[in-house]
This record gives structure tokens, sequence and C-alpha cells, in this order.
């Protein structure tokens, strides 16, 4: 049921013209469908800095890792960091969840920039805490994360426990 929603919700914002979402954080899910990263980023921001502004932690953020996510892509990984470290006070404000969803992009901008061990070490605790926790969605899309690090590391027998994992547990979700 998920994945049927999230194609339904991919469809739909294929289907808007740029900048016709609304508000800039939908303009940026619509540019990013779209295939337009800078145009993504450039709305995400935007959103980010009004929801920085009306200080809502929530918004901020998934804004925040929004961005640093465009930035990641676009190889603009100190970038990705610095958005990263401006979260840590909305991070605080909203707990363990937050918390690791920000230690993940972290380990994502690590693997980025080659340092696949680290990485990989940051994902598997991340992957452990979010099982423990009982967050079954976090840990798939971690798994799926530490399969990448793991590939990236050689570990091609860690790269497909880990997918094997993921698949698992996106299968579960959708029951």
């Amino acid at each position: 049921m998920r994945r049927s929603l999230s194609a339904l919700a991919l469809v739909a914002l294929l289907c808007l013209p740029a900048g016709a979402a609304g508000d800039p954080a939908q303009a940026g899910e619509a540019a990013w469908a779209r295939g337009d990263l800078p145009a993504a980023l450039t709305a995400w921001s935007t959103a980010l800095h009004a929801a920085r502004e009306a200080g809502e932690d929530e918004a901020t953020v998934a804004l925040g890792l929004r961005v640093a996510a465009a930035l990641r892509q676009l190889g603009r990984l100190d970038q990705a960091e610095a958005v990263l470290d401006s979260l840590s006070e909305p991070v605080a404000a909203l707990g363990p969840v937050a918390r690791d969803r920000v230690a993940l992009a972290r380990a994502q901008v690590l693997l980025a920039r080659g340092r696949a061990g680290p990485a990989a070490q940051a994902m598997s605790e991340l992957f452990k805490a979010a099982q423990a926790a009982e967050r079954p969605a976090d840990a798939a899309n971690i798994a799926v994360n530490l399969g990448a690090a793991r590939r990236a590391e050689g570990d091609l027998a860690g790269a497909a426990r880990a997918q094997a994992g993921a698949a698992t547990l996106f299968a579960a979700l959708d029951d």
C-alpha cells in the first residue's frame, strides 16, 4: 500500500507545472520529481528559511534534510554538512527519530566523501537503533543505505545481506 501511495504522489507531482505547487516545499518536491535538482534546492531552501523563522522544528528538520540531500547529490558536501550542523537545536527539541535521520544524512555525506568504512559503521549502529525502537520504515531505509556503504567498502556479501534485509522490511510495510 505504501509503495502505491508513493507512486500516486509521484505521478501527481510530475503533473504539476514548475512553481504551481502552491508553497516552496511543494514546489521543491515537484521539481525533484521532475529531476530538476537545482530548482528543488532553491525551493526547499526558501521553505527551510521560512520554517526556521516560524520556529517550526519538525518542518525545519524535514526541509533541512531535503536541502542537505540535494546539496550532497550536487556534490556540495561542505554545504550539506553545514546545513546538517544547523539542525542541532530543532533536532534536540524533536528527539531520537529526528536525531537518527540527521545522523543517517551525515553518514550519507561520509559515503559521498569516499569514507565508506565510517559511513557503514554509523549506518550499522543506526540500523540497530531503528530495529530496537521498532521503527521498521527507518530500519529499511537505513538498510538500503548500509548496502550501498558495504558495496563501496568492497563487502559484496555484506551489501547483499543489507539489501535483502531492506527488501524484507519493505515487504512487511506493505502488509
